[in-house]
C-alpha cells in the first residue's frame, strides 16, 4: 500500500522542493520465505516511484541475519538518486534467537555487513549530508532506542546528529 503524504515547510532548501523519499519498516525477511516476488514485487513498486532518497527504519529480520539468504537480490535492488539510508530496529539485534550475547553480536556484525553489501547506508547513531549545489540537508540515524528492558537500547540522539547543528535534519529512528 502506498500512502502519498506532502510535507510543506520554510525551512527546507529551495534545492530540494520536491525531494521524494519513500519510507519502509519492518521487513522481517523471514515472512518472505516463499513469497520472494512478492518482495520483488514491492521493491520495484518502490523503484517506480523514483525516489531521490528510500528510509528504511529497521526490522529487517526477525530472528537472524540467515533469514535475508534468499531476499538480498530484491533488497539490493532498491534504487533513489541519493541512496537507501537505514538504522536498525529491536528484531536486528536478533535478541529472540536463543543465542548468547556472543552469537548474537555475530550476527549483528553479519546484518550490517549484509546491507552494507546491498549498498544500503546503514546508519549506527551517525549522519550523513546530502548535497544539491550549494544546499544542503542532513539524514540522522539512531540505533533502536527502547523503555522496555527486554530490547536493546543503543540509540545515542546527540551524537548522531553531531555536527548537524542549523541544518535541516531528517531524522531515522525505529
Amino acid at each position: 500500500r502506498i500512502k502519498e503524504i506532502t510535507i510543506k515547510t520554510t525551512d527546507l532548501p529551495e534545492s530540494f522542493d520536491g525531494y521524494r523519499i519513500v519510507h519502509i519498516s519492518d521487513i522481517h525477511a523471514r515472512s518472505f520465505n516463499g513469497r520472494e516476488k512478492h518482495l520483488q514485487r514491492a521493491m520495484d513498486k518502490i523503484n517506480e516511484l523514483k525516489p531521490d532518497m528510500v528510509a528504511f527504519t529497521g526490522d529487517l529480520i526477525t530472528m537472524t541475519p540467515d533469514e535475508l539468504e534468499s531476499h538480498t537480490h530484491a533488497l539490493g535492488s532498491l534504487k533513489a538518486r541519493d541512496g537507501i539510508f537505514s538504522v536498525l530496529g529491536n528484531h536486528d539485534y536478533s535478541m529472540y534467537s536463543g543465542m548468547g550475547e556472543e552469537g548474537r553480536g555475530k550476527a549483528l556484525e553479519s546484518l550490517i555487513a549484509c546491507q552494507r553489501d546491498m549498498g544500503w547506508n546503514l546508519l549506527m547513531n551517525e549522519n550523513r549530508v546530502i548535497r544539491r549545489g550549494r544546499d544542503s540537508i542532513t539524514v540522522v540515524g539512531v540505533e533502536n532506542t527502547s523503555p522496555s528492558r527486554h530490547f536493546p537500547s543503543k540509540g545515542d540522539l546527540p551524537q548522531a546528529a553531531s555536527g548537524t547543528e542549523g541544518m535541516f535534519r531528517i531524522l531515522l529512528s525505529h
